[in-house]
């Protein structure tokens, strides 16, 4: 299957994906409120969630691009809405690359699907990337922003370097099994329904 050109169709598709994969992780997100150790509770459901929305999109969206305008547009929100400003650099990279798995592999395969999806899930720790220069100040960032040291404090014991990168790990792992049960939801709900 040859990447289609860009269509009004598919530029909508685009806009309204990328808003309901954000509205999964607003919503889901907000049990993170209950302290920092939910923050991962609402990472792993929201990639589960969020698979059957991505593959999804894929399926009706077959143009190159579609995983780079996805971290343009919730990199770009998540940045207006006062995170760190290497989240939407760092989602714009993911999805260039998860394109590039998708398109200059096998686009019809599934299996390179699920592995860009679980690769594009690593996002989540992209505004963690301060730790690794500036911790002391991050977390005093953090403090200021929830108006709650001892969120911070409680961010600062379960976040490390080393931590971060294992976390990475997990959800590449997580993404993978959410690229999968989408897959798989798809093809048996889905495309009976005439939706895929």
């Amino acid at each position: 299957m040859k990447s289609q050109s860009i269509s009004p169709k598919y530029l909508i598709n685009m806009g309204v994906f990328s808003a309901i994969y954000l509205t999964v992780l607003l919503t889901v997100g907000m049990i993170s409120t209950f302290g920092p150790i939910f923050m991962l509770v609402g990472w792993v459901l929201c990639i589960l969630i969020n698979g059957v929305v991505v593959m999804l999109y894929l399926k009706r969206t077959p143009i190159t691009g579609t995983f780079t305008a996805l971290g343009l547009f919730v990199g770009g929100l998540y940045v207006i809405m006062g995170s760190f400003w290497f989240v939407i650099i760092g989602m714009v990279i993911l999805g260039i690359l998860c394109d590039a798995i998708v398109w200059f592999g096998s686009p019809e395969s599934n299996k390179n699907k699920i592995f860009a999806y679980g690769v594009f899930s690593m996002w989540y720790i992209n505004a963690l990337f301060p730790i690794f220069f500036n911790s002391e100040n991050y977390f005093k960032e953090i403090a200021r922003y929830t108006n709650n040291q001892a969120y911070a404090d409680q961010m600062q014991q379960i976040f490390t370097p080393a931590s971060i990168v294992v976390i990475a790990i997990v959800l590449f792992v997580v993404g993978c099994i959410g690229g999968w049960l989408g897959t798989n939801i798809l093809s048996k709900h889905f495309v009976k329904a005439g939706i895929a």
